[in-house]
């Protein structure tokens, strides 16, 4: 996956989460979390207000859940 950036929060950087953001080159964040009550991951776009950029970290492919990867490729087709 060419050009995308994972994210989390910082305060939660080091804890499994739920909760991922991506980005592809300058495009748009998209929040992606658990659905815990159907299994599955949900996407969705945020508004540019609605998150600060100093309060997220980078993080690595290798770290995201398998499922949410699978999603990842299906949300970003090149």
């Amino acid at each position: 996956m060419n050009g995308i950036r994972m994210y989390v929060t910082s305060s939660t950087a080091l804890l499994p989460n739920n909760v991922f953001y991506s980005q592809r080159s300058r495009g748009p964040i998209y929040c992606w979390r658990y659905e815990s009550t159907g299994n599955f991951w949900v996407g969705a776009r945020l508004n540019p207000c609605d998150y600060c950029r100093e309060n997220m970290c980078l993080t690595r492919w290798k770290h995201l859940p398998l499922e949410l990867q699978a999603k990842l490729k299906e949300h970003y087709v090149d």
